[in-house]
């Protein structure tokens, strides 16, 4: 088995309003600390799930929601392989949506970014499981 890039390329992340709003009203979704997992299968072939990052408007300004969002991206570049691995074995694409949301008054600081790269890791393992257990 070749090593897995650590990169995110444009086909595997998912774009659009309808794509993410599909996803999460459709989906099923995970929990871990602050941070939940919106994810769904569909029929259409394809080699690499498409992935999507959300942080909720509880985190004020945009320069602070991109900040989480680039912090999220990195932890799940790193961590990736937990999930490309099944894919191989099955026929079905499927979509994920992280989405990340704090109480208004939380600071932002490296214990916050800590807690995203455990709850990412910690969800991509539970769905590295759940998607194993598919035909």
């Amino acid at each position: 088995m070749k090593p897995v890039p650590h990169s995110l390329t444009k086909r595997e992340i998912l774009r659009g309003y309808q794509a993410f709003s599909h996803t999460i009203s459709s989906g099923r979704s995970l929990r871990k600390g602050s941070m939940r997992c919106f994810y769904r299968t569909h029929a259409e072939n394809g080699t690499l799930p498409r992935v999507g990052f959300a942080v909720s408007r509880n985190v004020r300004t945009a320069a602070a929601r991109n900040r989480v969002r680039r912090w999220m991206r990195e932890s799940y570049r790193i961590r990736k392989e937990f999930l490309i691995e099944p894919t191989a074995k099955q026929a079905a694409r499927f979509d994920v949506v992280f989405l990340f949301s704090v109480p208004s008054n939380q600071v932002l600081d490296r214990q916050i970014r800590t807690s995203i790269d455990q709850a990412i890791s910690s969800l991509l393992k539970e769905l590295h499981q759940r998607f194993s257990e598919t035909p």
